[in-house]
């Protein structure tokens, strides 16, 4: 019996599509790995005529949305420039890590970048840092006052557990480091 619902199956052909994208028809022949890993997937624009489209192959991937992922014509320009700041989601998500920064993008649309809610994540006690302020003080909040809330780039988004109300501790180590 095949347990994947009609949305997972879509999902997983959509990552296939992106990843095909980047790996194949790109090519990956760059001298350095980094280099290309560091290419927006989420920040892509085409230059069509007059018209700008915006792309988010990352949303693609997640949703299977095909407006997320047009068709490139002949003529069209694009834009993929290299990606510059992330944002980090942790806890209660089913897929938690750091994602690409979008600006405008809502807090409702990088928990669903990430995956969606867990089952058993607690939406009353939404952390966010922003490191990009002098103060580091976390805003605390419920999910649904709040699903509109702007994310920031380099922010930390923890969404804890309901079997843990106390709040998730977490460590992460960047920059010259091996691992």
């Amino acid at each position: 019996t095949n347990n994947k619902s009609y949305s997972e199956t879509i999902g997983i052909q959509s990552r296939i599509a992106v990843d095909d994208l980047y790996n194949r028809k790109m090519g990956t022949n760059f001298e350095d790995k980094n280099l290309f890993e560091r290419l927006s997937k989420r920040n892509i624009i085409i230059i069509r005529k007059k018209d700008t489209i915006k792309v988010d192959l990352e949303k693609f991937k997640v949703s299977g949305d095909t407006l997320s992922n047009p068709y490139v014509n002949q003529g069209d320009i694009l834009n993929i420039p290299y990606i510059n700041s992330y944002f980090h989601i942790n806890g209660g998500v089913q897929k938690p890590g750091k994602y690409e920064f979008k600006t405008n993008e809502t807090l409702k649309e990088a928990i669903i970048i990430a995956g969606g809610f867990r089952n058993e994540a607690l939406k009353e006690n939404i952390k966010i840092i922003h490191y990009a302020l002098e103060s580091k003080t976390p805003s605390v909040f419920h999910f649904k006052q709040k699903e509109s809330y702007f994310i920031e780039p380099e922010d930390h988004i923890m969404i804890p557990f309901v079997y843990s109300k106390e709040s998730q501790k977490v460590v992460q180590i960047t920059g010259e480091v091996k691992y």
